[in-house]
């Protein structure tokens, strides 16, 4: 056997290995069983009104994929199923921007068309595309590549709108 052939047989089976390996995309749940919502308690939501530094009432209206702020997983992170990285969204809520920011094998759980009451937290999100782009190029820092957005932060950040009066009442606001 010739050197050439070798090297194309090994590289054929090196490739279909290689799509073995891959990661199935995690689809959003369909099928689970309902399980009713259960207001949170008193206490627990104040403590998350209080967190909180902006309330929204509004529907859903843009739910677009921001590939500039996404933080991927890197091959050895995603093969030992140890990835801790993000996806990020924009959402327009209201005809305001909001970003939602998903672990990396989770669907997000905002779809359009939702009408909800969103508290938001101001987060400094750091553009990952823009860190990997300058740290391919110079030693430079990543930390002025971000900025400070408005999001949603967890899933529990998201409560029906027969809740609003109740969070504007928890805020002092009218």
């Amino acid at each position: 056997m010739t050197f050439r052939r070798h090297l194309r047989i090994s590289a054929a089976i090196w490739l279909a290995g290689c799509g073995l390996v891959g990661e199935p995309v995690t689809p959003a749940p369909q099928g689970y069983q309902f399980i009713p919502y259960r207001p949170p308690t008193e206490a627990a939501l104040r403590l998350s009104v209080g967190a909180a530094d902006a309330v929204l009432v509004g529907t859903v209206t843009r739910v677009e994929a921001n590939w500039l702020y996404d933080d991927p997983c890197g091959t050895l992170a995603k093969l030992t199923h140890r990835c801790d990285a993000t996806r990020a969204y924009d959402l327009t809520v209201a005809g305001r921007p909001v970003m939602v920011f998903v672990p990396h094998d989770d669907y997000n759980p905002v779809t359009v068309g939702l009408a909800a009451t969103f508290l938001l937290h101001r987060v400094f999100a750091l553009q990952y595309a823009r860190c990997r782009q300058q740290a391919a190029m110079t030693s430079a820092s990543c930390s002025a590549t971000g900025t400070v957005v408005y999001a949603i932060i967890d899933t529990g950040d998201i409560l029906p709108l027969a809740d609003s009066a109740l969070v504007q009442g928890m805020r002092g606001r009218p």
